[in-house]
């Protein structure tokens, strides 16, 4: 069974079935695997979803005390579904593009997730250092507006977030099409139109980053404290 490839790495470990003592039970869904999860629970879509598995030739690999026995099998297409080979594949690799997006979006919110604790950090270290503090709270607001260009936050009944047009919110839109067709014209256009602009918002967020950090790690360093590691 081929494996997805997310952000130029290999994600998750492919579907595994339970090793626990006695019968085990494993059902496959047809996906391959989730990919990359978020660290911050704040964030509304926590883990990039597994691509469906196309119709082909695929293997299962049972491994016991060391040895390992193959058993290979083939994915026929669903009979009700008309589409040719071509347009599954079609939807395959747009969830493919979709989805390597996501992850480096995720790659960069967990980034700044990371930054974020190191700063909570410093500032109860420099608590009593009010000028610090000042400038570490105010690095902090700006990491949080940072990550919501990145993703939407969770909210409650009709509460209205201003990013909701965030570069995860637009890339999301297009990770639940129908997988059994091509993706029409409109689909292609808007997803490379979402892909170029979430591309533009990471880059965009990490040179902002890398813009303000050496100030706050002056003000660090001149209070005896360690510096904030870069994304």
């Amino acid at each position: 069974m081929p494996e997805p490839s997310y952000a130029g790495r290999h994600t998750r470990s492919l579907p595994r079935a339970p090793n626990k003592q006695g019968l085990n039970l494993f059902n496959w869904s047809f996906r391959y695997a989730d990919g990359v999860a978020l660290t911050d629970t704040a964030v509304q879509l926590q883990r990039v979803p597994g691509a469906t598995a196309l119709p082909g030739a695929y293997s299962v690999r049972l491994t016991v005390g060391g040895k390992s026995e193959v058993q290979h099998f083939t994915l026929l297409a669903d009979p009700r579904v008309k589409a040719a080979p071509a347009e599954l594949r079609a939807r395959y690799e747009q969830t493919l593009r979709v989805n390597r997006a996501v992850a480096e979006v995720f790659a960069t919110l967990n980034s700044v997730t990371a930054l974020r604790t190191q700063v909570e950090a410093r500032r109860k270290s420099a608590s009593a250092n009010a000028a610090l503090d000042a400038t570490l709270h105010r690095f902090a607001d700006s990491l949080e507006t940072w990550s919501r260009r990145l993703a939407p936050r969770r909210t409650l009944g009709f509460d209205f977030d201003p990013y909701s047009t965030s570069a995860l919110g637009e890339l999301r839109n297009f990770t639940f099409g129908d997988m059994n067709s091509a993706p029409n014209q409109a689909e292609r256009t808007g997803s490379m139109e979402a892909l170029a602009r979430a591309r533009k918002t990471i880059d965009d967020v990490k040179r902002a980053i890398g813009a303000a950090l050496p100030a706050v790690n002056d003000a660090l360093k001149a209070a005896n404290l360690s510096p904030l590691q870069a994304l």
